[in-house]
């Protein structure tokens, strides 16, 4: 039961690390895994306000992320007017594209109109067929990922880098090194004097002695 525990917190640690490791250089990137079939995002202007928010700063000036999504990719078939979509925009007219975050508000066979929830945002028609080609995904349930915000904004304090992957780290390789110290200075014991094995593990003799002594005093066989 204690070996399965020692397995269970390691996993865990481990997963901790993986998620926070894969958000921090997200954070850096600025840019969304584009190769999953799941992806997760930055909101990082106030175009979808109050729905998503973008990056502010608080009282002591310090910033605060912006809300992150999760964008799944579907079938543009699949896209019902109120969903919001993440394309490609060139939203500066420069010939630079960058992922937009905006709700559709028409869809025809013909043409899709995707909008910002603020008012005055883009505003952008495109044909259907020209959409399809810029088209990324839905944002899943329309809402922001709370956790992985929350994440997000603590991976962007000192603390948090430290709590979610400097600690995690050394805890796992100090547990390695005392595990391999302990099976160090174990063989060096019974190298000592008479060795039996057992299962695959090395046991000295008075080990073995005490073993059969403990099954007798429980009954056991």
């Amino acid at each position: 039961m204690k070996k399965i525990g020692g397995i269970l917190s390691t996993v865990v640690i481990i997963g901790l690390m993986t998620i926070a490791v894969t958000l921090f250089i997200l954070r850096l990137s600025g840019e969304s895994l584009n190769n999953l079939p799941v992806q997760i995002s930055q909101i990082m202007t106030g175009s979808m306000e109050p729905t998503l928010h973008a990056p502010t700063k608080n009282k002591r000036g310090k910033t605060i992320s912006g809300d992150v999504v999760i964008i799944y990719k579907c079938e543009i078939e699949k896209i019902e007017v109120e969903d919001i979509v993440a394309y490609f925009s060139d939203i500066n007219n420069d010939g630079t594209y960058e992922v937009v975050v905006h709700r559709v508000k028409e869809l025809t066979d013909s043409y899709i109109r995707i909008v910002g929830d603020q008012e005055g945002t883009l505003d952008e028609t495109l044909s259907y067929d020209e959409f399809s080609s810029r088209f990324l995904g839905k944002i899943l349930f329309n809402r922001k990922a709370y956790i992985i915000t929350w994440l997000f904004r603590i991976l962007t304090q000192a603390w948090g880098f430290l709590t979610f992957i400097v600690l995690p780290m050394l805890l796992i390789i100090f547990k390695q090194i005392i595990k391999i110290v302990l099976i160090s200075k174990h063989n060096k014991e019974v190298s000592l004097g008479t060795s039996v094995e057992l299962n695959g593990v090395v046991y000295s003799e008075d080990e073995i002695k005490k073993m059969i002594e403990e099954k007798k005093k429980t009954g056991k066989d």
